[in-house]
């Protein structure tokens, strides 16, 4: 165990930390007893909390006794000291220890407000990007019924123009046929 000194307030919190294969680890004792808390009562809290890893690991005192700490992963001691209860510490202790809530709230709040708009900015692209497909399949549709009816127009045009020729085809007829049979009346007549 190496202790490190903690500087809070102008008072000094010693620290003992582990290094270990599976990571740092931070006895709560000393912390505990730094600020002016219950080690046994910590301990039981945390024991009893799914949120918190804890194991227990041999320190050899200053006395040469092999002596049992209680600790919890380093990534966790911030998680832990968010759950005490500020006005359970010592006076010099809870304005620093406050500080540091209000600091993990403000943290934590942003981690969480920058995923949201991570996960909605995400959302909202995906929600324009099918919106531009369907926008896309949309407009190769109208291109579509704006070709046939293109087509259609075209044809009817075509149509009209085919009557319009058998008409005069058929009046030309007509009239051929009329000024035949004015013809003959008049050869019959002569």
């Amino acid at each position: 165990m190496k202790h490190v000194s903690l500087n809070v307030n102008g008072k000094d919190i010693i620290a003992e930390i582990a290094t270990l294969p599976e990571g740092v680890m931070v006895a709560i004792k000393p912390i505990c007893e730094g600020i002016g808390l219950d080690s046994k009562s910590q301990r039981a809290k945390l024991q009893a909390d799914p949120r918190f890893s804890w194991g227990d690991i041999t320190s050899t005192g200053s006395d040469g006794k092999s002596y049992q700490m209680f600790c919890l992963p380093v990534e966790q001691v911030g998680p832990w000291l968010y759950t005490i209860n500020s006005n359970k510490v010592k006076p010099e202790i809870r304005d620093v220890l406050l500080q540091f809530q209000q600091h993990l709230t403000r943290e934590l709040n942003a981690v969480i407000m920058g995923q949201v708009s991570i996960q909605k900015t995400v959302e909202m692209e995906n929600r324009i990007n099918a919106m531009e497909l369907q926008l896309m399949n949309l407009s190769r549709q109208i291109e579509t019924l704006t070709d046939l009816l293109s087509q259609a127009v075209e044809r009817e045009l075509k149509a009209q123009a085919e009557v319009e020729r058998l008409r005069k085809a058929n009046g030309f007829r007509a009239t051929a046929a009329s000024y035949q049979m004015h013809a003959r009346k008049a050869e019959i007549k002569h």
